[in-house]
């Protein structure tokens, strides 16, 4: 009944914009109002007192997993929605964000492999129209090869562990998927097709290309759609495809994962000291914080995997206001090299505020959302391996250092004479900065709610353990 509650009422959504798309007082109203309905029947019906995962009947997952990604939607929808209310073409960047919306929440409430992998496909379009139809250089089309490329290698994996399944089970149903009656070999088989699956989502090396050019070539609607939210599918996948359907493979495989995972986050890391794209570079940081949450994931460790999960969640928020803020750089100076931008705290200082507080976030300074995760993730770590705990924390120095040097390029260098005529960013920007940066910071402060409403999703993973 949720799931067609939900459905119902994204379609007459959808419907309710095609029947005043001339008029756009009325179709930003019914898209704020579509927002505001379904976060509370998502807060009414998705609790962590009322787990479905084990019910034979329910077709739709109602935990604090499922239920706080699609709130994580709901909110970058929202500040996407304000980021195009001044643009020309308004209508159809709202399409994109709607049908976005849409298929990010049949992805993270399904229970039937089949809707997911549908919506799994279909969630790539919104993206891919983006980047052909705006993207802002000629190099657009390469992006968009690479970024079908890899999605439709992603996609044949995953047809595989599909078919496997649907043969095997005769139904689509998670509930019904019973692996003890599959043989081992069989089950590895699907298993890696997941894991290659998802970690080209994620992404991980060597499966990262497609990921840079993207970002790069894309408008900043699609950097903060793919880093806010299409990355978290990867993650998603492998909590929900890899660890609870196959958690004794993960165990046996996980020292093989993490390895792959740290090299992906050093990797990254290292590479961002070398670039000039200031898009480049906050994309390969967001590179890094997606793999030390698969790390946290496969350290089977109860703080690692609360860590893990929060730091999907958290990312999402600190990334979007990054891309975001690249983004207002970019409609003013038409520019994203960071050679030409200093000294702009002088002539921008609403933007140097943001810039910094989100900066300082995506380092995991104390009291934001992201420091919690980075302290769970480390204290599950160092149960795994001390080794791994040191390489984390050289990583996160890292990560420290070409941030702060980005910050002090753009905001504290040199100063550029050209930036005397500069407006600073409006309203509209700094209220969706403001709902990014409450977000971040409240939950910081507050994180209890959050770890308490995970607590059943990580007991089911240790019973199936033993």
């Amino acid at each position: 009944m949720i799931f067609v509650t939900i459905n119902l009422i994204l379609f007459l959504g959808l419907l309710s914009l095609f029947i005043f798309s001339k008029y756009k007082n009325i179709s930003i109203s019914i898209f704020f109002s579509l927002n505001i309905i379904l976060s509370h029947y998502v807060h009414t019906n998705f609790s962590s007192t009322k787990i479905l995962i084990s019910d034979q009947f329910s077709y739709v997952f109602s935990d604090a997993f499922s239920s706080y990604l699609i709130i994580l939607t709901i909110i970058i929808s929202v500040v996407c929605l304000i980021w195009i209310i001044k643009s020309k073409s308004w209508f159809e960047l709202l399409l994109v964000i709607l049908m976005t919306e849409i298929c990010l929440f049949q992805i993270f409430s399904t229970k039937n492999i089949l809707i997911f992998y549908i919506f799994f496909e279909l969630s790539a379009l919104p993206l891919l129209f983006l980047i052909i139809y705006r993207g802002p250089t000629f190099r657009r089309s390469i992006a968009f090869n690479y970024f079908l490329g890899y999605t439709l290698l992603g996609s044949l994996f995953f047809f595989i562990s599909l078919s496997i399944l649907f043969t095997s089970f005769n139904s689509f149903n998670i509930n019904d998927f019973n692996m003890q009656e599959l043989s081992l070999s069989l089950q590895t088989t699907i298993w890696f097709c997941f894991l290659i699956t998802f970690f080209i989502k994620v992404p991980v090396l060597p499966f990262h290309l497609w990921l840079l050019e993207a970002h790069v070539e894309a408008p900043t609607l699609g950097s903060v759609i793919l880093a806010a939210l299409l990355l978290k599918i990867g993650g998603y996948g492998l909590f929900r495809f890899c660890l609870i359907l196959f958690p004794e493979i993960s165990l046996y495989w996980a020292p093989f994962i993490i390895t792959i995972a740290t090299i992906s986050m050093l990797y990254s890391t290292f590479t961002a000291f070398v670039q000039l794209d200031i898009k480049r570079i906050i994309a390969y940081s967001s590179i890094a914080h997606m793999n030390a949450s698969i790390i946290g994931l496969f350290s089977f460790n109860i703080y690692s995997i609360y860590g893990s999960v929060l730091n999907m969640f958290s990312h999402g928020f600190t990334s979007a206001a990054l891309f975001f803020l690249v983004g207002i750089l970019y409609r003013k100076f038409h520019t994203k090299n960071l050679s030409y931008y200093g000294g702009l705290a002088t002539f921008m200082p609403n933007f140097h505020f943001y810039f910094l507080f989100f900066i300082l976030s995506n380092i995991a300074f104390p009291g934001s959302f992201n420091f919690i995760c980075e302290i769970l993730i480390l204290t599950g770590i160092n149960s795994w391996s001390t080794t791994l705990a040191i390489i984390f924390l050289i990583s996160n120095s890292l990560v420290f250092l070409y941030c702060i040097l980005l910050l002090t390029k753009i905001c504290y260098g040199e100063i550029n004479f050209e930036f005397i005529e500069v407006i600073d960013i409006n309203r509209y920007e700094i209220l969706l900065l403001l709902i990014l940066s409450l977000s971040t910071i409240l939950i910081g402060i507050f994180p209890e709610t959050f770890l308490i409403s995970f607590e059943e999703n990580i007991k089911i993973l240790y019973l199936k353990l033993g």
